[in-house]
């Protein structure tokens, strides 16, 4: 008796198997108003016989609790499908499959092309830097002093059309600088403080993932006046203004899944303007008046790592190469910080 009821469940196990059904399970958005009917008619065979027992009509329903009316869902409804395989037509299935991994790769796409911001972006920003200069006039003199700068404060506005690869950027920044002391006299002189700017035009370059910029470049830097300290060890300090043409690369990149972004620049002086506070002798002669302008170039090199939404760190090398009344070629190393503000 045992053996009789034992054989009789394992046949009516391997019956339920045979015949255990099998499932197509996707997701389907709707695009326009349509009945749960509409639906399973684009993807069951046709004249398939299906009602409200229907296995996969249940239990879709039952994998579905949010969805209430099936007579007419909504666009944007999204159902969890469940079409078994005695009912499922594959050559109504494949095109939708196509459609639906087409538009999935639009949609990457577009964000590849645009992962760029929209909009106007501003930050702020502190640097604290270590400046040395050489200055050399053959027939003169030739010096060597530091001006370094505890902290310099800035601000830095960009535009990011809608849909476009261009922008434009502007920044401005004033450095307070400590006393300088020079190779020549023991006397520390105070220093005014540097200021520049710029502003340029960009283009990212979406293949290369780089962007080009390019503009103009203000800066307004302090030397010694060299005739004053050759002839009477007198330090005066003189101004110098240079406007750039400028010419540089960005890139963003990641390195030990940390996210950084760099520049460089190469920019060529265009127009310069030279100052003194030394005296002019009321006998016409120059005095300590260095004539003549300061034309050259600089070297930029910034490098950002951003610590969170808000905040990032950033460091900069710059350095100057001049010519004009004496030689002069500044170097400038610096670490800061920036805060995001929209």
């Amino acid at each position: 008796m045992l053996k009789n009821v034992f054989i009789t469940f394992f046949f009516l196990l391997i019956s339920f198997n045979a015949f255990a059904l099998n499932y197509y399970n996707f997701l389907y958005t709707v695009e326009q108003p349509e009945s749960f009917g509409e639906v399973l008619q684009r993807f069951v065979k046709d004249n398939s016989i299906i009602n409200a027992k229907t296995p996969l009509v249940k239990k879709t329903m039952k994998n579905n609790p949010k969805i209430k009316q099936w007579a007419f869902m909504p666009v944007g409804t999204v159902v969890d499908l469940y079409i078994s395989d005695d009912f499922m037509d594959l050559e109504k299935y494949k095109p939708y499959w196509a459609n639906l991994l087409k538009k999935i790769q639009e949609k990457n796409n577009e964000k590849k092309q645009f992962t760029y911001p929209r909009g106007l972006k501003g930050s702020v920003f502190y640097l604290s830097s270590m400046g040395s200069f050489s200055q050399k006039a053959a027939d003169v003199a030739e010096i060597t002093f530091k001006q370094n700068s505890p902290f310099s404060l800035g601000t830095a506005l960009t535009f990011y059309p809608k849909d476009s690869l261009y922008s434009a950027s502007f920044s401005a920044y004033a450095s307070y600088l400590v006393a300088s002391t020079n190779s020549l006299t023991s006397e520390k002189t105070s220093i005014p403080p540097e200021i520049g700017g710029n502003l340029y035009g960009e283009y990212r370059w979406q293949k290369y993932n780089l962007t080009l910029y390019s503009g103009l470049d203000y800066e307004n830097f302090s030397l010694f006046n060299l005739r004053a300290l050759e002839n009477d060890r007198k330090v005066y300090v003189d101004g110098v203004g240079a406007t750039y043409l400028t010419l540089g690369v960005a890139k963003s990149f990641v390195l030990f899944n940390k996210q950084f972004f760099s520049k460089f620049s190469i920019s060529r002086s265009i127009i310069s303007s030279y100052s003194t506070v030394a005296p002019v002798p009321v006998d016409g002669s120059t005095g300590y008046v260095d004539s003549g302008k300061y034309s050259g170039n600089k070297f930029l090199f910034f490098i950002n790592y951003k610590m969170s939404d808000k905040f990032y760190l950033y460091s900069l090398l710059k350095y100057h190469s001049m010519v004009g009344p004496s030689d002069l070629t500044i170097f400038r190393v610096g670490l800061g910080f920036g805060y995001i503000l929209f």
